[in-house]
């Protein structure tokens, strides 16, 4: 017969054969070692879900945060919000209680969202949260983070369904970010023909970016290889740029 053993750190639920009892387990949620009792010895009772959340931010606010859990910040864009209290860009305080949503001027906070809120993944970088009784867009929008799989996992946090997230798993290699914005400097090339070749070379720039970060994201691609096609497609954007350039120098020399 199989009994189910809830996790007192995250409420994640493990089954396993009842002659299993009286050893201990590594929960596949949070990581947590937890040991089981034989019939009998005062096994532990069987919890609801809806107790896990309410468990575990009662666990984090009696103590200060878990080594295993520290408390870190992203980016959010708040994409939609009935009340249109939240706007633009907020600092997302991720927490083992949940998540603080602070102004990213002063950083004063402007909501809270505990674990075990309604909470649900719209696809993309985009999640959808409950706050204050209103549901909320926001689009995960940190650079040097996979924002499709944080927005996923934060949505599967807050909603009481995920025990442990940590920055590590999500960050971007610092050689990809900075081969993001190798065609940045495609803008200061455009400046050397005034304001309007700037302007031009603003756009191209933001256009190779853009692509880069689609390359990044592509996380089934080894580090290399998403290295190798951000410098590729760079060094299409600075050739491009240069051939038209010579071309109107070109053409400029003909009509005088």
């Amino acid at each position: 017969m199989d009994v189910s053993i809830p996790c007192p750190e995250c409420g994640r639920k493990a089954r396993f054969p009842e002659i299993h009892l009286g050893r201990r387990f590594k929960c596949l949620g949070c990581g947590a070692v937890v040991a089981t009792e034989r019939p009998g010895s005062g096994s532990p009772p069987d919890r609801s879900p809806d107790d896990a959340p309410r468990d575990r931010a009662s666990a984090g606010r009696r103590g200060a945060p878990r080594q295993d859990f520290p408390t870190w910040t992203t980016a959010v864009r708040v994409k939609h919000d009935p009340r249109q209290a939240l706007r633009g860009v907020l600092g997302a305080e991720i927490t083992p209680d949940g998540m603080v949503l602070r102004s990213p001027k002063g950083d004063a906070e402007v909501a809270r969202v505990p674990v075990g809120t309604r909470a649900r993944y719209n696809g993309g970088s985009m999640f959808e949260v409950e706050v204050d009784g209103r549901p909320v867009v926001l689009l995960v929008g940190s650079i040097v983070h996979y924002s499709k799989r944080l927005a996923e996992d934060l949505a599967r946090f807050l909603a009481g369904e995920k025990g442990r997230i940590v920055p590590e798993d999500y960050a971007v290699p610092l050689a990809l970010t900075v081969a993001t914005f190798l065609p940045a400097g495609i803008a200061f090339v455009g400046m050397q023909g005034g304001a309007i070749g700037g302007g031009i070379g603003g756009a191209i720039a933001g256009c190779f970016v853009a692509a880069n970060v689609a390359v990044v994201r592509r996380e089934a691609w080894p580090v290399a290889a998403r290295f190798g096609a951000c410098v590729a497609i760079s060094i299409v954007g600075y050739s491009a740029v240069a051939m038209a350039f010579l071309a109107i120098s070109a053409g400029l020399r003909g009509a005088n």
